[in-house]
């Protein structure tokens, strides 16, 4: 308890240090993660021969640049040669990714690491006013909470609410449990959306509403501000690289964890694409029973350039607007991800939807329904999607009672391998 005690104290300082003083911290933990990763890693040591990168030059950021990326595809190939040399795996933690995009990666992390990773929760939670006697929901796929010491006096309580529960069964553990903050995913608002007549307000009355794990589209954002009086924020992050950045109080902008990773914005070139959209590509930093060095997320961001309000010394970032397999890359040049959809925002007819991009030229748009789909209702969905698609897209619109299946994470968006990159 006194190890997590001071570890909390000396992340929330990180707060409080200059833009310099951060920067040369991040700095000195690459550098032991960098050479963690040449002495004891298989892979990350024969990816440094292969590319003629000596690790002792690897000082800041920037240096970063000339070591290749990594992706799931490797790691999950590399088998256990991605693993520490000098790990003790029976006291490892292992977990894996959803596998909604590809092929599931197995990971190991330490004690230590585990408890960094909540204590990071932590400070993003306090961050976004997270107070002593607020009460967290977290729709997860989850098991029971753990509660600890300080939450059986009453502070900071949070209880998990199972997805995999029945949508009547998760609002009427909402209702009974009165969460002040509610940590969501898309995908189980839109499930339960439609049971309250979108109006999620009557059930729970939160303070902060937190979107994570995937990307909460413009369409999904507005049904929840209408009737959810709650501030609405992101966190960011992912299995592999555990928190990446929170959302910040004084704009919607989030804050990159830079005291324990490197987040990089990268081209389709691999060119560094400071203020565009661009790829993340994500450094943990610190000795780890599986390191990630320069390993890409998938996921479609941009930085945000300029002192925060808050006076946070950590760089800012847009919430992602979605991955890159997601994107729809059209004729004209455009891509178009989940998270800038203006499609249907507004539209109260439309309940779930997904544009499937099957050829450069043509998308199927499928949706779900309020009510019946009059021709009048028809004519304007087909309106609103030419709107969005330009005169370079053929678009086809049809209508399903549900979208079969039970995805974790549900895809808005389904790009074309064979579109134009």
């Amino acid at each position: 308890m006194l190890r997590q005690v001071l570890e909390m104290r000396d992340l929330l300082a990180v707060r409080r240090m200059s833009v310099a003083d951060l920067r040369d911290l991040q700095s000195q933990r690459l550098r032991e993660t960098v050479r963690h990763a040449a002495d004891r890693v298989p892979y990350y040591r024969d990816l440094f021969r292969a590319a003629g990168v000596d690790a002792s030059s690897i000082r800041t950021a920037e240096d970063l640049r000339c070591i290749p990326v990594t992706t799931k595809a490797d790691l999950v190939a590399a088998g256990e040669k991605a693993r520490a040399l000098d790990v003790e795996t029976r006291r490892c933690t292992r977990k894996s990714t959803s596998g909604s995009t590809g092929a599931p990666l197995r990971l190991l992390s330490t004690p230590a690491e585990d408890r960094a990773h909540n204590l990071i929760v932590f400070r993003s939670l306090l961050a976004m006013g997270f107070r002593p006697f607020d009460r967290l929901a977290v729709m997860s796929a989850l098991g029971a909470h753990q509660t600890r010491a300080y939450q059986r006096l009453g502070l900071y309580r949070s209880r998990n609410i199972s997805r995999f529960a029945s949508p009547e069964q998760q609002l009427l553990e909402l209702q009974r449990y009165r969460p002040t903050f509610v940590w969501g995913y898309a995908t189980v608002a839109r499930t339960l959306l439609p049971f309250v007549d979108d109006q999620l307000g009557r059930i729970v009355k939160p303070r902060v509403y937190i979107n994570a794990g995937e990307v909460l589209d413009p369409h999904l954002r507005a049904r929840l501000r209408e009737h959810l009086s709650a501030e609405l924020t992101d966190l960011y992050g992912s299995t592999e690289v555990g928190i990446v950045a929170a959302g910040c109080r004084a704009g919607r902008r989030l804050h990159v964890n830079a005291d324990v990773l490197v987040l990089e914005c990268i081209g389709d070139d691999g060119s560094f694409a400071p203020g565009e959209l661009g790829a993340a590509v994500v450094t943990c930093l610190g000795p780890r029973a599986m390191p990630m060095i320069r390993y890409r997320v998938g996921d479609i961001f941009r930085f945000l350039d300029g002192p925060c309000p808050c006076g946070s010394p950590m760089p800012a970032m847009e919430a992602p607007i979605g991955r890159e397999a997601d994107g729809l890359r059209l004729p004209d040049g455009r891509r178009l991800y989940p998270g800038e959809c203006g499609a249907f925002v507004g539209c109260r007819e439309v309940l779930q939807y997904r544009f499937t991009q099957e050829a450069p030229d043509r998308v199927r748009v499928q949706v779900v329904l309020r009510d019946e789909a009059t021709p009048a209702t028809m004519a304007h969905l087909r309106d609103r999607v030419a709107a969005y698609l330009g005169e370079s897209v053929q678009a086809q619109v049809e209508v399903l009672k549900e979208f079969p299946g039970h995805a974790i994470k549900f895809r808005t968006f389904v790009g074309d391998r064979a579109a134009p990159r």
